[in-house]
């Protein structure tokens, strides 16, 4: 209130926070459909009627969205229902995608709220979220990006704070104590790196035909990066003394 947002916008800040943990409630059963194929119901579907109240959505459509696969060809829309591992997914997406525009929505409203409106030179202050470093029992793909967020972040602060205000203080033969820092370039390199990089490799693997799977891709990384000094892993020589 005290930065100037409506008690509307408020009020549907929570609705859209509610709804995204409603649909974490939300589950599948596995469903046979007469043709043979895979499919699912809903095991509570009470709270998809409560987050369409929530959201302002339609019950039906929202239905559909969470238990079908709609494929474009170039003649007609092919619909497929989802089994319940899918359906899953698909819920998780949902809820991400929602709690991501909130998020930026939120970033953005808080940043037209404090910057100055004056006209001519003026300071003004802004909002930066840096995602915390993390380590649990089991990292998943979301974890892996989340650190990768930060490292870029710590990238453009070594370029911006380090590198050019020292090159800056040697050109204009200023006095200063040199201030050694770890250049992360390296590790960024190894996750984004065209061809050879964590992530054009997971894109590769998720592509080829056969079967794959986290073992394949883990034994993909222990061929290509077992060299490099950065990376480490249970299936490399290097590692397996520790």
């Amino acid at each position: 209130e005290i930065i100037g947002f409506a008690k509307h916008e408020l009020t549907c800040v929570f609705q859209l926070v509610a709804g995204v943990l409603k649909l974490g409630n939300v589950q599948f059963q596995h469903h046979s459909n007469i043709d043979g194929t895979d499919g699912c119901k809903l095991f509570n579907e009470d709270e998809v009627c409560e987050v369409c109240e929530l959201v302002g959505c339609d019950n039906d459509t929202l239905l559909r969205a969470l238990t079908q696969r709609t494929v474009e060809t170039l003649r007609e829309n092919v619909k497929t229902d989802l089994s319940s591992t899918e359906a899953t997914y698909a819920r998780d997406a949902l809820c991400k995608a929602i709690y991501s525009r909130l998020f930026t929505w939120l970033i953005s409203r808080i940043n037209d709220s404090i910057k100055v409106r004056t006209k001519g030179k003026r300071k003004s202050m802004g909002v930066l979220d840096i995602y915390g470093f993390e380590i649990f029992q089991h990292n998943s793909f979301e974890q892996f990006i989340i650190n990768y967020c930060n490292e870029k972040l710590q990238q453009i602060f070594i370029e911006l704070t380090l590198e050019e205000e020292q090159e800056e203080y040697i050109s204009e033969g200023i006095e200063w104590i040199h201030v050694d820092y770890f250049n992360n370039a390296v590790i960024c390199e190894l996750i984004e790196k065209n061809n050879v990089g964590i992530l054009a490799m997971l894109d590769e693997e998720c592509l080829r035909p056969g079967k794959v799977s986290d073992e394949t891709f883990l034994e993909k990384l222990n061929q290509t990066c077992w060299t490099h000094k950065h990376y480490e892993s249970g299936g490399c020589k290097k590692s397996q003394s520790d």
